[in-house]
């Protein structure tokens, strides 16, 4: 183990990699910070919109109903306004603003008022955020400035909901390929593999070491992040998010995601031992990772098939299925068990290869 700590730490390639991790972050909290900033001028630019439309179409209207409509509209729009551009949209007025809104909103779908000028929200979303803004005043959360707030759940929350920790699996892959190859790479092997030390417990030492690289690579990504809540807050854990049609706290979405990642992680260290034993070359690791990862990637989320992986945990990558399914425990369950099968299998195998002439 000391002698694979050592080949990570003075591995220029491995500060690289790390530092791609901290920039990769860096960026996207920025460019969080960048969005929430103009996140106001955006609403009011929609409302404004709305208040002109609605304006024009109360003399246009057919019925005193939908007149109205309109006025009620008019009015509506013209108050959000007033909130956003006194950045005041945190209050509880706010909030039956834009209750009063959705609402609108919602009636304007079921009575077929031409409303997509300025409203490009479906019927489930106006519904969910509906029942979020319920949620808040009910419990008497603070509303978020906007959803690119960058404090650290919503970070966490954005990271995941945009499948950005895929990123950091990527990143993994690539420090398994020196952890496990570097030796093939740099024709160092000869001295390491005829060693005392049997071929067996060489790779039993980088499978090991991997565990704890790919737990440092986690810590590290979270430590990142709840660093920005010194600058940005914390947030409140109790703040609800929609998946599916269905709301989560971010304390829970939390917790799945990192029971995902270690679940993810784990696999990823398993394959990647097999893979280096079946070919000996650190960039074939790499390869197929991101084969297999692309190529399960199209089929959950492109082509709608993620509902056939939901007990592998590898093919299933879909943060969002895995918490409306709940099988958090039993992916992690299977997870170890394809680990400590493909280590098995690795270490038969790694056995009975020669490596030396």
């Amino acid at each position: 183990m000391m002698y694979e700590l050592k080949k990570f730490i003075f591995n220029k390639r491995n500060v690289g990699v790390f530092g791609f991790l901290v920039f990769f972050l860096v960026c996207f909290i920025g460019y969080n910070v960048y969005m929430d900033k103009h996140y106001n001028e955006s609403q009011i630019k929609i409302y404004q919109k709305a208040y002109r439309i609605s304006e024009n179409r109360m003399d246009e209207a057919g019925s005193e109903e939908e007149s109205e409509f309109w006025k009620k509209v008019y009015r509506n729009a013209s108050g959000l306004i007033h909130f956003y551009y006194n950045s005041e949209n945190k209050t509880d007025e706010f909030i039956e603003s834009k209750l009063s809104w959705n609402h609108l909103m919602l009636q304007a779908n079921n009575e077929g008022y031409i409303i997509n000028d300025f409203e490009k929200r479906d019927v489930q979303t106006l519904q969910n955020e509906t029942k979020q803004l319920k949620y808040l005043k009910k419990n008497h959360i603070e509303m978020l400035n906007s959803p690119y707030e960058p404090n650290t759940f919503n970070i966490f929350n954005e990271l995941f909901n945009q499948k950005l920790y895929l990123v950091v699996m990527l990143i993994l892959c690539i420090l398994l390929c020196d952890i496990f190859g570097l030796e093939m790479e740099s024709g160092f092997y000869k001295n390491l593999y005829v060693s005392r030390i049997s071929k067996q417990k060489i790779l039993l030492n980088k499978m090991k070491f991997s565990l704890f690289a790919a737990a440092f690579l986690i810590i590290v990504m979270l430590l990142i992040i709840v660093l920005s809540g010194l600058i940005f807050g914390i947030g409140n854990c109790d703040y609800p998010y929609f998946y599916f049609n269905q709301m989560y706290t971010v304390k829970e979405i939390v917790a799945k995601s990192i029971i995902l990642l270690v679940v993810e992680s784990v696999f990823v260290v398993g394959i990647s031992s097999l893979l280096f034993t079946c070919s000996l070359n650190s960039g074939f690791i790499v390869a197929v990772n991101l084969i297999l990862y692309a190529l399960f990637f199209v089929l959950g989320n492109v082509t709608g098939y993620s509902r056939f992986f939901v007990y592998i945990p590898f093919l299933h990558i879909d943060f969002v299925n895995l918490i409306i399914h709940k099988r958090v425990v039993l992916a992690a369950i299977i997870s170890l068990m394809y680990f400590l099968s493909c280590s098995l299998i690795s270490l038969q195998c790694f056995k009975k290869r020669e490596l030396v002439r």
